[in-house]
């Protein structure tokens, strides 16, 4: 159990060949598992809902 977000990006060419995977974010402050999360329309922010279901709400810019 950790109770952190990781976020990833896969990254691919133009051509669709496969490139690596990268840590995009590591977001950190919930006390118990994270339950769901999402990103807002323009990807500019994403929030994370945990298991005793408080919420928290990160900048991704």
């Amino acid at each position: 159990f950790t109770p952190d977000v990781k976020v990833w990006e896969v990254e691919f060419s133009k051509t669709g060949e496969f490139k690596g995977v990268n840590t995009a974010f590591n977001l950190a402050g919930h006390a118990s598992g994270i339950y769901d999360f999402n990103f807002c329309a323009d990807s500019s922010r994403m929030v994370s809902v945990c298991k005793d279901g408080k919420y928290r709400i990160f900048d991704t810019e």
